[in-house]
């Protein structure tokens, strides 16, 4: 009984003992314009069901290249950044059917809503501020780009295109915030968790994101990921494209792990899966309501080259 005891004290007064360590953004560590360049491929598998009808299935691959340049860190830990996207290349199959688009060659490309878009984003430089905890203060370029893509189609497809590019940087297919929305607000014990929530515009949903400091290595913090996305009912997400009303309701949940530079606070690589399911409503003027079920997987690689 005594040695019980006895290992039970040890075992917390061995945790309390454990450092507090610090996650944070090291931006005064990285010099005045150094450009850090990263790689994502998103993988998005998408399946619709309808009554009487086989599954339709879409599987989409993104690869975006993009460097971010430091352009000043502040002593209070703030920092100013620009980030520029170098390439973007998707291919979409659904069925015999392949769309495929290559910012570095759009003569060669099939989709024209990413000619469009790519096209008023050529050039375009995104500038980003940063609090000393990683949160974006500000982001500059993005409404820009937004009016460009917009005067450059009819006015019945303008909703659509706005909506479409919201998703692209709501899933990080252009990925201004989730390189810094991880951080934790204050220092972290290894093995100690921290939750971030996530506002998902495009399916007015909530994401609770709950970070756990797995490990570290001499260069390395290892953090392990895992989300839950919750919509309600009566508010589903909505799509408007012309007369066409698209409303989604999905729940899910991901699971992913980060790996976190030390000596700069920067994230080196990611890897995160995430499984939404639920229905999506089709109105259609002088047709009749329709409903399907839906489910999206994506897959989400990430990594400093």
């Amino acid at each position: 009984m005594i040695k019980y005891c006895f290992l039970v004290l040890a075992g917390i007064f061995l945790g309390a003992c454990k450092p507090s360590l610090n996650l944070q953004l090291r931006a005064t560590q990285i010099p005045n314009g150094r450009s850090l360049v990263f790689q994502q491929i998103t993988e998005t598998t998408t399946e619709v069901m309808t009554p009487g009808e086989e599954p339709s299935t879409t599987k989409e691959v993104a690869t975006t290249d993009f460097t971010y340049t430091l352009t000043q860190s502040n002593p209070d830990g703030s920092s100013e950044w620009i980030l520029r996207i170098m390439r973007f290349q998707q291919q979409k199959t659904e069925g015999d059917s392949t769309d495929y688009f290559d910012s570095a060659n759009t003569d060669a490309s099939s989709d024209a809503v990413k000619q469009a878009i790519l096209g008023a984003m050529d050039s375009t430089d995104f500038y980003i501020s940063l609090s000393p905890n990683g949160a974006v203060t500000q982001l500059k370029g993005w409404d820009e780009v937004l009016q460009r893509v917009t005067a450059s189609v009819p006015p019945e497809a303008r909703p659509f295109f706005q909506q479409t590019m919201t998703s692209f940087k709501e899933s990080g297919v252009f990925n201004f915030e989730n390189l810094w929305s991880f951080y934790p607000d204050k220092n972290i014990k290894l093995g100690k968790t921290w939750k971030k929530p996530q506002y998902i515009q495009l399916l007015n949903a909530q994401k609770s994101n709950r970070y756990t400091l797995d490990a570290q290595t001499p260069e390395t913090y290892e953090i392990q990921l895992e989300a839950t996305t919750t919509s309600e009912a009566q508010h589903p997400g909505l799509l408007k494209v012309g007369s066409i009303e698209i409303t989604y309701l999905l729940n899910g949940i991901g699971s992913g792990a980060l790996t976190l530079d030390k000596q700069w606070g920067m994230v080196r690589k990611m890897y995160y899966e995430e499984r939404l399911s639920g229905t999506m409503d089709i109105k259609v003027p002088y047709l009749a309501p329709s409903q399907h079920p839906l489910s999206i997987t994506t897959k989400t690689w990430l990594e400093m080259k």
